[in-house]
């Protein structure tokens, strides 16, 4: 059996949104190419001033597939894959729907959905009169919006964690670290902290530059340094940077521990990024996945995560299964504004430079059989083959709600 499939998202544009769509298009090609069919094409932006760029991130060969996808010109398909924000629920007769969507903040609003819509009833009306319609979120924290606001089942609610490429993302030599830490102006007794996402409140930003501004200045602890890599192509991080530290009035000295870059950076230079870093931390506030730890881990590094939230399904199962020395949580809770319903991860800062502060980066640790278990449990191939058995799914099981 020949499925035909369209994918209608982000493809050209550096955005968690468009590497995930690419990652999930490469693998399906690779995995089941002998039984699929895919057309792509790509919808508008949700940011006005995103620029389409044809630079691309990936290595040569995954370029290469995801520049050969077949753009769609009206070929039959059998089901539509829509990953893109808003999340388009619109719906085509005869014709079921794949809608993939993250809830960073635990719950769902009318502006996350398209077309517009008055109210959160009427999507709910939406959703369960066009049974055609199927959704696809990458952890349990992310479909619990979905699962509470419109009571979907899971059999049209699925959780497909995403993954990390280990063939990309991977332990580099000592040495050649060293020399990049020293082209970087980075001493050997340095403790180099890195956080690569955007310049955002839900990423934690504001608690972790807190939280280097008491190791470095209040407690004097000078050989810690941060590097940040920010999104230029998407926000203005240099702006976001620099608006904080006049929000915090933080001193200027502390800029002589900061490391940034807001450029975009192709997937092998931010591997090693990852690899010389001695801890990645991530105090994230909201997140729908958050893909970068795990793909900190993949490089052997040791990372920092909440103890609730998005991660805490994943990272529990590799904490359990090989990564006991390379995750260490932080002390967290769960929160919820009764005005705008949202949830988020409370952190305190001194729970986080408690947990920044244990870690000791001495021992050599051996990641080898961690990094087995994540490629085997949560890589790109994995999430490209749980995704294929969703749609053949959707598909049987449209075809028996049709014929009902």
């Amino acid at each position: 059996m020949t499925v035909s499939i369209l994918v209608n998202g982000w493809i050209n544009i550096h955005h968690s949104y468009a590497i995930v769509n690419c990652m999930q298009l490469i693998y399906l090609y690779k995995n089941h190419k002998d039984h699929i069919n895919l057309y792509v094409k790509e919808t508008e932006y949700y940011g006005k001033n995103w620029v389409r760029n044809s630079s691309s991130i990936y290595n040569n060969e995954y370029t290469e597939l995801i520049n050969g996808f077949s753009k769609w010109n009206g070929e039959h398909i059998d089901l539509i894959y829509s990953i893109s924000f808003p999340y388009d629920i619109t719906s085509i007769t005869n014709i079921p729907k794949c809608v993939f969507y993250t809830c960073e903040f635990h719950t769902l609003n009318t502006h996350y959905f398209k077309p517009d819509f008055t109210n959160m009833e009427d999507i709910n009306t939406h959703i369960h009169t066009h049974s055609e319609l199927y959704f696809t979120s990458p952890s349990s924290w992310s479909a619990f919006g979905m699962e509470k606001i419109f009571d979907l089942p899971a059999s049209r609610n699925r959780i497909i964690s995403h993954g990390s490429d280990v063939s990309v993302f991977n332990p580099i030599p000592e040495t050649t670290c060293d020399t990049m830490r020293e082209s970087m102006g980075i001493s050997k007794d340095t403790i180099l902290l890195g956080m690569f996402g955007a310049m955002t409140t839900n990423k934690g930003i504001h608690i972790l530059l807190s939280a280097l501004y008491d190791i470095v200045i209040v407690k004097g602890k000078t050989n810690y340094k941060l590097l940040l890599k920010g999104s230029n192509e998407l926000y203005d991080s240099q702006t976001k940077l620099e608006t904080i530290f006049k929000e915090l009035k933080f001193p200027v000295k502390l800029l002589d521990h900061i490391i940034f870059t807001g450029s975009t950076l192709s997937f092998g230079t931010l591997n090693e990024l990852y690899n010389i870093v001695d801890i990645y931390v991530s105090p994230y506030l909201a997140e729908g996945f958050n893909l970068s730890p795990l793909e900190a881990l993949t490089a052997g590094r040791r990372v920092i995560v909440p103890i609730t939230g998005s991660t805490e399904q994943y990272m529990n199962d590799i904490y359990n299964n090989g990564g006991t020395n390379f995750i260490t949580y932080v002390n967290s809770s769960v929160v919820s504004d009764t005005t705008t319903g949202n949830s988020y991860n409370q952190i305190e800062d001194t729970d986080l430079i408690a947990a920044i502060l244990s870690i000791d980066i001495r021992p050599k640790l051996d990641p080898a059989y961690m990094i087995e278990y994540i490629s085997k449990n949560y890589s790109w191939s994995k999430a490209a083959d749980l995704l294929y058995e969703y749609f053949l799914y959707i598909l049987e099981d449209n075809k028996k709600r049709s014929l009902n």
